[in-house]
């Protein structure tokens, strides 16, 4: 099972009180996390709309170029914004849950080897 150090056992409360913070940050990441999902769907639905637009309206003939250029550029902000929304935003989500939880385990046992050691 976990081993505490010895080191962790010298200096358990600022351990804990390391942890607990770690902890706090991990809450405020999860946070602007979410936040930055609403974002990205804001973003992706705002270019959409834009690329809808775009695609009902006809440009004058000299202007044709720069016109596909600008629906290629709206078209792949568009794929970014909805990439950055769906996968990596859960991949950050997970990552940061992930660290969390190994900081949950980590306070759990110094707390366990605190109670053990007081009744000893």
């Amino acid at each position: 099972m976990f081993q505490v150090s010895e080191d962790a056992a010298v200096n358990k409360a600022e351990y804990m009180n390391a942890l607990q913070e770690s902890g706090a940050v991990c809450n405020a990441a999860l946070a602007r996390l979410k936040q930055d999902k609403q974002f990205y769907w804001l973003y992706s639905a705002a270019l959409f709309l834009t690329l809808v637009c775009m695609i009902g309206s006809e440009m004058p003939f000299s202007y044709f170029k720069t016109y596909n250029i600008i629906r290629i550029i709206v078209t792949i902000m568009l794929c970014y914004t909805i990439f950055m929304a769906g996968i990596w935003n859960r991949m950050e989500v997970n990552a940061v849950l992930t660290g969390k939880l190994g900081i949950e385990v980590v306070h759990a046992n110094l707390a366990d080897s605190n109670s053990h050691n007081s009744y000893s």
